[in-house]
C-alpha cells in the first residue's frame, strides 16, 4: 500500500528504477513524494531535523547508497535546480533587456539626406502630426496640436491647417475655420483621412480631448475654402487609444489603436514589453468591429492605390504589414447574361475566381452607371475582413503613410526610437529633438517583394520626429508630431509656402481641442474630415467636420464622437462619411504607463471599426498600432506598428468586420502616419531613431531635443507579398524633427512632424 512522505523544509520525490533510489529536491516547494512499501521497512532521521521520516526500504542491491550519501545527493540536486532556475531567469532578463535596447535603436545614427531644397513651413507652431492630401485640388490638410497621454501647455491649441502645394514661397500653412458645435479648448486632432467628394472632401479626424478622451470627427470641406463643416463626432468603445485611420467611404473607416493604456508610464510598459495591446477597428458608419483585436503598436493606416490592400505601420516592431481586403463581388444585372465561353467550358477566369455571382437585376446599379457592357458590375472591395499578405521589416519605426500616383508607399518614420521617446516625452519641451526619416516603398504586383528608398533623413534639427511624408508632383511635405489646430495647405499657392489655420464653425472648446490623427472622404461639396482630438485632460474623441470647396478656409463641425473603445486613439482612416477605422496606440493614460507599454512591448493597443453608431474591435490586442490607411483599391488596410517598426498589411473582410493578416513589412524605422498616392504607393512619416524621438517627444515644447525624420514610400506587388521601399527624405532633426506624415503632390512633398515643423520639399523623380 503506498504512503506519502512530507518534509518540513524540503520536498523530496523518490523514484525507483531497477533497484536504484533517486531523489529530486526543491527548497520550499510543495512536492510530496510517494513511497512504495516493500516487505522490509525501517526509519531514519535527517541530520539537523528532529522529525522522523518513513524511509525507503533497503532494496537488495550492491549499489544501494547509505543514508548519508542520500542526503548529500538530495542537497546537491537542490542546489543544481536552484542554479538552473537562476540561470534561466537571468537568461530571460538578458534577452528582454537586449530586445528593449534593440527596439530603442541605441546603435543607430541618422545622417541628413534631402531630396532637394527643403524649408520650414510658416504658420504651424505645435506640430503637423498627420496630413491628408487632396491631390485633385493640390492642397493638403494638416492636423496640429496633438495631445498624447500627458497634458499640453495652455497656449497649445488644436487646429487644422491647409497647405497649398501651388504656392511659390514663402511657404505657409493657413489655419482652417471649423463650423459647428465643438469645444476648441479640448480639440487636439491626430490622425486624418479623407474621401474625395463632388464639392471637395470628407475628412475623418481622430481627436483627443485635453483629458485624453478619444473620438473621430467628420468634416466636410468645400474646394477653394478655408472652412470645415462638422458633420458629426463619433465615439465608440473600441476607440481605445486611436492613432490613425483611413477612410473607406463617406461613412466608414478603419482605425488603429496603438495601445490600450491611457497613462505615459503604462504606455512605456506596453512599449518595452511588446505587449499586443493595440488593435485595428473597422467602423461602418454605425457600429464598429475588430479587424485585428490584439496586435503590437499598430500606427499608420492607408489603402493601396487600387484600394484593395491595407498597409499598417507597426512602430514597436519597426515594420509595415500588408493586408488584402475581401475580393470584390460581381453581380449580374442583365437577365440574359451568360458567362464567357471559357467559363462555360470550365476554364478558370481570373476575375471570376472566388467570386459569387448573383443573378438578379439591380436597377440601382444601372442608375449609378456601374454595370459594364456584359451586364456585370464589380462592387468595391470589402474591408470588413482582411487577410495578411506580407510583413515588410523597416528597421525604423513607421508612423503615418501616404500613397502616391504610382502606388508607392511613403512613410514618415522615427529611425532612432530612444530619441523619439525622449522628444515625445514632453511635447512642449523644445530642447529634445528626434531624427526624422522618410521612406518610399515600392511593392511588386503581388506585394511579396519590395524596394525601399530613403528620400529624406534629418537629424532632428530641420524637422524633429517626422510623422508623415506626403509627395505631390515634385514636392514633399513632411509633418512632425508635436505643437491643436487643423491647417489647410494649398499645394497650388504661388506666393510662398504656408499653411493657413482653418476656422471651425460650430460650438466647441478651443482650449480643449488638440487634433491628432485625421482622415477624410470626398463629398459632393468638398470633403468630410474625421479628426482624433484629445482634451487637456487627455480624454479622446473623434470630431467630424465638413469642408466645402466654395469656402475652403472653414470647417463646419458636424459632430463629436466619443466611445469607450477610443482608449488612446492615434490615427484613423475614413471608410465612409459615417464610418472609420481607428487605432489605439496603447491603453496607458500616463507617461509612465505608456513607457512601460513601450519597453515591455505589451499588446495594449487596438484597432477599432466605428460604423457610425457602434464600435467593434478589428484587433483588440496589439502592440503600438499607429498610422492606418486603406490601399488605393480600398481592399487592404495598412497599419504601422511603432514598437515593431513594421507596417502590417491586412485584407479587409466582409463589411469591415474582420481583418486577415497579409504581410508584415519590416521598416527598421518607426512608421507613423500613412498616405497613399494616385499610383497606390504607400507613403509614411517615420521616426528612424526611437531614442531621439522619445527624447524629443518627452516635452513637446522643448526646442532643444530633436529627433531624426524620415519619409518612406512603399510600392507593393499586386498580392502585397513583395514590395519596394524608397526613402525620399531623411533629416537628422534639424530641418524637421520627429516626422509623422508625408504627403506627395505632383512634384512636391509635404512632411509633418509630431510637435514641431511642417516642411515642404521639391521632389524629383530620381529622388523618389
Amino acid at each position: 500500500m503506498p504512503r506519502f512522505i512530507e518534509s518540513r523544509t524540503w520536498r523530496i520525490l523518490y523514484t525507483f528504477e531497477k533497484g536504484y533510489a533517486q531523489a529530486f529536491m526543491a527548497v520550499g516547494l510543495p512536492i510530496v513524494g510517494l513511497q512504495s512499501v516493500f516487505d522490509v521497512e525501517w526509519k531514519w532521521t535527517m541530520p539537523g531535523l528532529d522529525h522522523s521520516y518513513d524511509a525507503i526500504p533497503d532494496i537488495p542491491s550492491p549499489n544501494t547508497p547509505n543514508v548519508s550519501n542520500r542526503c548529500i545527493r538530495c542537497r546537491r540536486a537542490g542546489a543544481m535546480i536552484r542554479t538552473l532556475l537562476w540561470v534561466s531567469l537571468l537568461g530571460v532578463a538578458i534577452a528582454v533587456i537586449f530586445k528593449i535596447i534593440l527596439s530603442l535603436d541605441v546603435n543607430k545614427r541618422v545622417y541628413n539626406h534631402r531630396p532637394g531644397a527643403c524649408r520650414s513651413v510658416e504658420g504651424i507652431k505645435y506640430g503637423a502630426e498627420d496630413i491628408a492630401l487632396l491631390e485633385e485640388d493640390g492642397v493638403a490638410i494638416v492636423t496640429s496640436g496633438v495631445i498624447y497621454l500627458r497634458p499640453r501647455k495652455e497656449e497649445v491649441k488644436g487646429q487644422i491647417f491647409l497647405y497649398d502645394f501651388k504656392q511659390k514661397g514663402p511657404w505657409k500653412a493657413v489655419p482652417m475655420k471649423i463650423n459647428g458645435e465643438y469645444n476648441p479648448d479640448s480639440f487636439h486632432p491626430h490622425g486624418i483621412s479623407h474621401i474625395t467628394t463632388e464639392y471637395g472632401a470628407r475628412l475623418f479626424v481622430i481627436v483627443h480631448t485635453s483629458d485624453f478622451k478619444h473620438s473621430v470627427m467628420v468634416f466636410d470641406w468645400r474646394r477653394n475654402t478655408l472652412e470645415l463643416d462638422i458633420v458629426r463626432t463619433i465615439r465608440d468603445e473600441k476607440f481605445i487609444r486611436p492613432n490613425d485611420l483611413v477612410a473607406i467611404d463617406e461613412e466608414a473607416f478603419i482605425l488603429s489603436n496603438d495601445g490600450y493604456v491611457q497613462s505615459p508610464f503604462l504606455n512605456l510598459l506596453e512599449i518595452i514589453s511588446f505587449y499586443p495591446s493595440g488593435s485595428v477597428v473597422y467602423y461602418d458608419g454605425k457600429k464598429s468591429s475588430y479587424l485585428i483585436e490584439r496586435v503590437i503598436s499598430p500606427n499608420g493606416l492607408i489603402l493601396s492605390k487600387d484600394r484593395t490592400h491595407l498597409f499598417i505601420a507597426f512602430v514597436n516592431t519597426e515594420q509595415i504589414s500588408v493586408y488584402k481586403g475581401k475580393d470584390p463581388e460581381l453581380r449580374v444585372t442583365k437577365k440574359n447574361w451568360r458567362p464567357p465561353l471559357k467559363a462555360r467550358l470550365g476554364c478558370r477566369i481570373p476575375y471570376l475566381e472566388g467570386v459569387a455571382l448573383r443573378t438578379r437585376i439591380s436597377d440601382n446599379l444601372k442608375e449609378q452607371g456601374l454595370e459594364n457592357k456584359m451586364g456585370v458590375v464589380e462592387l468595391p472591395v470589402n474591408f470588413r475582413s482582411i487577410s495578411h499578405v506580407v510583413d515588410v521589416p523597416l528597421l525604423t519605426a513607421p508612423d503615418n503613410f501616404a500613397v502616391d500616383k504610382s502606388g508607392a508607399l511613403w512613410i514618415g518614420a522615427h529611425p532612432v526610437a530612444k530619441e523619439t521617446l525622449v522628444h515625445l516625452h514632453d511635447f512642449d519641451d523644445p530642447k529634445p529633438t528626434s531624427p526624422s526619416q522618410v521612406l518610399r516603398v515600392v511593392f511588386s504586383k503581388d506585394y511579396k517583394s519590395w524596394e525601399i528608398t530613403e528620400p529624406f533623413t534629418d537629424d532632428g534639427r530641420l524637422i524633429s520626429a517626422s510623422a508623415v511624408a506626403v509627395p505631390y508632383e515634385n514636392q514633399l511635405l513632411i509633418g512632425s508630431e508635436v505643437k491643436g489646430q487643423i491647417f489647410l495647405y494649398d499645394f497650388n499657392q504661388k506666393d510662398g509656402w504656408k499653411a493657413e489655420p482653418l476656422k471651425i464653425i460650430g460650438e466647441y472648446d478651443q482650449e480643449n481641442f488638440h487634433p491628432h490623427g485625421i482622415s477624410h472622404v470626398p463629398t459632393a461639396t468638398g470633403a468630410r474630415l474625421f479628426v482624433i482630438s484629445h482634451s487637456n485632460t487627455f480624454e479622446h474623441s473623434v470630431w467630424v467636420f465638413d469642408w466645402k470647396k466654395t469656402n475652403s478656409r472653414q470647417l463646419q463641425l458636424v459632430k463629436v464622437i466619443r466611445d469607450e473603445k477610443f482608449i488612446r486613439p492615434n490615427d484613423l482612416v475614413a471608410v465612409s462619411d459615417e464610418a472609420f477605422i481607428l487605432t489605439n496606440d496603447g491603453a496607458g493614460q500616463t507617461v509612465f504607463t505608456n513607457f512601460l507599454e513601450m519597453v515591455s512591448f505589451y499588446p495594449s493597443g487596438s484597432v477599432v471599426y466605428y460604423d457610425g453608431t457602434t464600435s467593434t474591435y478589428m484587433i483588440s490586442r496589439t502592440v503600438s498600432p499607429n498610422g492606418v490607411i486603406l490601399s488605393k483599391d480600398r481592399k487592404y488596410l495598412f497599419i504601422s506598428h511603432v514598437n515593431y517598426e513594421t507596417v502590417t498589411v491586412y485584407k479587409i473582410g466582409t463589411n469591415y468586420r474582420s481583418l486577415s493578416r497579409v504581410v508584415d513589412v519590416p521598416l527598421l524605422t518607426a512608421a507613423d502616419n500613412f498616405y497613399v498616392d494616385k499610383t497606390g504607393a504607400l507613403w509614411t512619416g517615420a521616426h528612424p531613431v526611437m531614442k531621439d524621438a522619445m527624447a524629443h517627444l518627452k516635452d513637446f515644447d522643448d526646442p532643444v531635443p530633436i529627433a531624426p525624420s524620415q519619409v518612406l514610400r512603399i510600392v507593393f506587388s499586386k498580392d502585397y507579398k513583395s514590395w519596394e521601399i524608397t526613402e525620399p527624405f531623411v533629416d537628422d532633426g534639424r530641418l524637421i524633427s520627429a516626422s509623422s506624415i508625408a504627403v506627395p503632390y505632383k512634384n512636391q512633398l509635404l512632411i509633418g512632424s509630431v510637435c514641431r515643423q511642417l516642411v515642404h520639399c521639391d521632389v524629383t523623380p530620381e529622388t523618389v
